[in-house]
């Protein structure tokens, strides 16, 4: 008979963190045994319960470092801990790169150097995506054999006894093309706003759900922005009452390597995400589950044509679904994950 493991999550994130969270969460909706440590500061306390992690951890227990904790996962091989399986998920070297908006070379290598130990330090390192795998492998020098490709997933766990429940914000709206995410320097907010602003898109309705304020660009007339923090009934409604969902549509480099997490939100509710062409979401939502643009071409002309066929997208969203529930649920997410350990 298999052994069962049980699982212990160490993180600098709580575990509403998507990535490690979802991985945590979901192992308990599964039947395991899963515990987590959320550790905000690193202390003599802290540095004593590391040290005797190994002796007072069940024999079948398997240790994971959730995402953003390299501190914790080097601090974890210097401590004696050998064996455990980092969550990286992406690094934090491409995450500083995607930074228009400052660099400075000494905080490069700070960065580099904490991912490459990190790297070093683990047993197992979990990525994201294929391309995530193939960029630490040639940059940082990880065999592949020690990187596997676990996706992020949605937390459907949080959205047991959930309604939908309109935003204040809405009035009687409905097959909108929504755009649900930061503003940051990956999301392509101004092309979105641009998308509003095209006079062919003029009969659609955008719903923006973003957390900065994005009033100083210039929006088309038929836009509705909710600009603050949605509860999870407010984003069920949302979801099951838009058209298609569109991702983060800018030129950054590193979408050809991370997928954005609200692709996952959109596929758990069966919506097809507008994505980057051949960028890692692309490759992970599959022929069905996107609607690819290249943002050098006219993509807004690409985008409108096909999602003025609703006959079209409604066909489109069916193929998806079997797809979706193949690969990018929950228990399928979990059952790669167990079966690689």
């Amino acid at each position: 008979m298999p052994v069962k493991h049980s699982f212990i999550f160490l993180s600098v994130h709580d575990s509403e963190y998507s990535r490690t969270g979802n991985l945590h969460n979901g192992l308990i909706e599964n039947g395991y045994t899963s515990t987590f440590t959320l550790i905000d500061k690193i202390d003599k306390s802290v540095i004593r319960s590391l040290r005797n992690l190994k002796s007072s951890s069940p024999q079948n227990a398997i240790l994971i470092v959730g995402s953003g904790s390299q501190r914790i996962a080097i601090l974890l091989r210097i401590l004696g801990v050998k064996e455990f399986i980092f969550d990286a998920g992406w690094t934090l070297t491409e995450s500083y790169l995607s930074n228009k908006t400052r660099f400075s070379f000494r905080k490069f290598i700070r960065t580099y150097i904490l991912d490459l130990a990190s790297f070093f330090a683990s047993s197992r390192i979990l990525v994201e995506s294929e391309q995530q795998k193939k960029y630490i492998s040639r940059y940082f020098l990880v065999h592949e054999s020690k990187l596997k490709v676990s996706l992020t997933g949605f937390n459907e766990t949080k959205l047991k006894h959930v309604h939908p429940k309109k935003p204040k914000e809405m009035g009687d709206e409905l097959g909108f093309i929504l755009f649900r995410g930061k503003r940051n320097s990956e999301s392509g907010i101004e092309n979105i706003a641009s998308l509003s602003r095209n006079p062919i898109f003029s009969k659609e309705c955008f719903v923006i759900v973003t957390n900065k304020s994005v009033s100083d660009l210039d929006w088309g007339l038929k836009v509705i922005i909710i600009n603050r923090v949605i509860d999870n009934s407010e984003m069920m409604w949302i979801y099951k009452n838009c058209k298609v969902s569109l991702s983060q549509l800018s030129d950054s480099s590193r979408l050809r390597n991370t997928i954005p997490h609200k692709i996952y939100e959109a596929a758990h509710f069966e919506k097809i995400s507008v994505v980057i062409k051949d960028s890692a979401a692309h490759k992970i939502l599959g022929e069905y589950g996107a609607i690819p643009i290249d943002l050098r071409s006219d993509f807004a002309g690409e985008l409108h044509k096909k999602i003025s066929n609703l006959a079209g997208i409604d066909i489109q969203a069916e193929k998806a679904k079997a797809e979706i529930k193949s690969r990018l649920s929950s228990k399928m997410i979990i059952e790669k994950f167990i079966s690689d350990l």
